[in-house]
């Protein structure tokens, strides 16, 4: 009987040691993606900020070809989709220990 409480409160334990851990582990985790994803919007507003200024200066050139900014609009899409990325990333650290903490409840 005794030994039988005493595994009990174990598992509990071990159960309840796991579940802090996962979460502490997750909470620095998701803190680095928020991280990322703000330096990478940072620099997505520095270089639209820039391509505004250069579409300004060819416009003002009075050229009409906007040509040559086509690489930096790909350059602030392919960050937008970084975002993106990390953003699923993000989302799915959540789903990915509901999975965990869900199979080490039922242990």
């Amino acid at each position: 009987m005794a030994t039988d409480r005493f595994n009990k409160l174990k598992s509990s334990l071990n159960r309840g040691v796991t579940a802090i851990s996962i979460k502490t582990s997750s909470s620095l985790e998701k803190a680095k993606i928020k991280t990322h994803i703000e330096s990478i919007r940072a620099e997505i507003e520095r270089m639209t900020l820039h391509a505004g200024e250069s579409a300004y200066g060819i416009w003002e050139s009075g050229s009409s070809d906007y040509s040559s900014l086509d690489e930096e609009f790909a350059l602030i899409k392919e960050k937008k989709e970084e975002i993106l990325q990390l953003e699923h990333e993000y989302d799915s650290i959540d789903e990915r220990d509901n999975q965990i903490l869900g199979s080490v409840g039922t242990e």
